[in-house]
């Protein structure tokens, strides 16, 4: 059975709630509005694998420190404080994809176990081709 369909939309799910309460985007299938009028296409903002829009969540989450630390041949670290929350994350394979998931969880934003151990960034891009 192909999972690959249903992981995706779990991506875009998980991804939609963090872009929403971040950056107050509205979610669409294929956009985000920023304004009642104005929008960015899907294709254009990838914060999964883009590491300037993964900044962009970062910076619009308001962290009071964050520390990203890449281990040469290991996986990146990133460790995310607003006020007593704290996200930490060294499972991704990316460093915005490590960026992401920590803001997910100093957010609340709950990862579905079925994406616990994968990387998002491929399943999103996979469904996009």
């Amino acid at each position: 059975m192909n999972t690959q369909p249903y992981l995706a939309m779990l991506v875009q799910e998980v991804l939609d709630q963090l872009i929403s309460s971040a950056l107050g985007w509205t979610c669409q299938a294929d956009r985000f509005y920023y304004t009642r009028t104005e929008y960015i296409l899907r294709k254009r903002f990838r914060p999964l694998t883009d590491l300037n829009d993964a900044f962009r969540l970062l910076d619009a989450i308001k962290p009071t420190s964050y520390m990203i630390v890449q281990p040469p041949g290991g996986r990146p670290k990133v460790s995310i404080s607003i006020g007593p929350l704290q996200g930490s994350l060294s499972t991704a394979a990316s460093v915005p994809e490590a960026i992401v998931r920590s803001c997910m969880a100093v957010r609340g934003i709950a990862i579905p176990a079925a994406l616990s151990n994968v990387s998002m960034a491929e399943i999103y891009a996979s469904a996009r081709e």
